[in-house]
């Protein structure tokens, strides 16, 4: 089950009941009850699954960087917060592959989460609707041939015209979730070395990601009929 709603101005949707009962939270609720050195290294894990994911699905990933959280002003309402960037070059993907890529960082972050004991109610939301608020919106700024509707656990809608595309979140969720299962070793190698850098170059990452072979990649079966996204040049 999905929700829909609104947190700190932003709309959101989320697998994840919320907790609380404002829809503005202050920076300390923001967080979970993390400490500023276990928000960092979900932060890593979110950028390295991007990276990761992104690699595996040979998307051309140049880099990918991890801020200094004491450098980072909290979020303003209506705004959010880079805590990284995974840089793309230049490129024409499916776009099932762009949409993947975007929800992988969350989803990284929710797996470490989970391995840690750290996920609970207040966690597994924030993850979704605070660390993934920017991917949110990548997701619904990506740029196609045909229009596109987004739904999130509904199926496609009966009255979608038969000239636009459609993607159901969910089960790109459920997509990101099977490669960070297979390649999980090499995320936490990557996040291990965003944490120890701040950053990895392309040589740095495919490093990493030894003894994994790209074009050996089990992908999870792709739904057909989707239009080809438009050239884009990095992500966040």
């Amino acid at each position: 089950m999905w929700f829909e709603g609104s947190v700190n101005g932003f709309e959101i949707h989320t697998q994840y009941p919320n907790p609380f009962t404002d829809e503005i939270l202050d920076p300390d609720t923001a967080t979970g009850g993390l400490s500023p050195e276990l928000l960092h290294t979900r932060d890593a894990h979110h950028e390295a699954g991007h990276a990761v994911v992104g690699m595996v699905l040979g998307l051309p990933v140049t880099s990918a960087t991890l801020h200094t959280r004491s450098d980072l002003e909290p979020a303003l309402p209506g705004t959010y917060v880079e805590t990284g960037r995974v840089a793309l070059g230049p490129f024409t993907a499916d776009l099932t592959h762009i949409l993947m890529f975007h929800m992988s960082g969350v989803r990284a972050a929710h797996q470490w989460l989970s391995e840690q004991g750290l996920l609970t109610p207040a966690t597994a939301f924030l993850n979704d609707v605070i660390g993934g608020v920017g991917d949110q919106a990548n997701l619904r700024a990506v740029k196609t041939e045909r229009p596109v509707r987004f739904t999130w656990g509904t199926g496609r809608p009966e009255t979608l015209p038969e000239s636009w595309d459609h993607v159901d979140v969910a089960e790109v969720y459920s997509r990101a979730d099977t490669l960070i299962r297979l390649y999980w070793p090499q995320i936490t190698t990557v996040a291990h070395h965003l944490l120890d850098q701040g950053q990895a170059d392309e040589e740095a990452l495919r490093t990493c990601m030894e003894p994994v072979a790209t074009s050996a990649v089990h992908e999870p079966d792709q739904p057909t009929g989707l239009s080809p996204a438009s050239r884009l040049d990095s992500r966040r």
